[in-house]
């Protein structure tokens, strides 16, 4: 994945349990976001961009509403993975939206660079760890 998407695929933690990080090193966020200061400055159209600029770098070609897929090549066995990009924390993703469409896919949810109101990151991680407490096992990387 890592040359499929020019970023890095981290893992942390122990091997029964890793976290794995996705990390877009070629992506700097800041100057885009200001392109879109002023008249579009609401926090839609900030959502919208943010996904069409990932999906871009990341070669998607699926424009889909939500849930988005690419075929890629990983360890010698073609694999679809779908992408999500959304809030995490927030319940209007339902968590079934957490697990692929079909069995044998990847799902990769990204969560919003920025949140409103008084919510951050914090939040995000009590949600996944919620999904993870109610014995969730799909392959599901946030």
């Amino acid at each position: 994945l890592q040359v499929s998407f020019d970023g890095e695929l981290r893992s942390e933690g122990d091997r029964t349990d890793p976290v794995f990080h996705l990390h877009l090193s070629d992506i700097d966020v800041e100057p885009l976001l200001e392109e879109v200061q002023g008249v579009a400055d609401q926090l839609g159209y900030r959502r919208q961009w943010i996904k069409d600029q990932l999906w871009r770098q990341l070669g998607i070609q699926d424009t889909q509403p939500f849930v988005c897929e690419r075929d890629v090549v990983w360890r010698g066995t073609k694999r679809t993975v779908e992408f999500v990009f959304g809030n995490v924390r927030d319940t209007h993703l339902p968590d079934d939206e957490f697990a692929p469409q079909q069995a044998g896919n990847l799902r990769i949810v990204f969560d919003y660079p920025f949140d409103d109101g008084d919510h951050g990151p914090i939040d995000d991680l009590q949600r996944v760890k919620r999904l993870g407490g109610a014995g969730r096992t799909e392959p599901t990387r946030l």
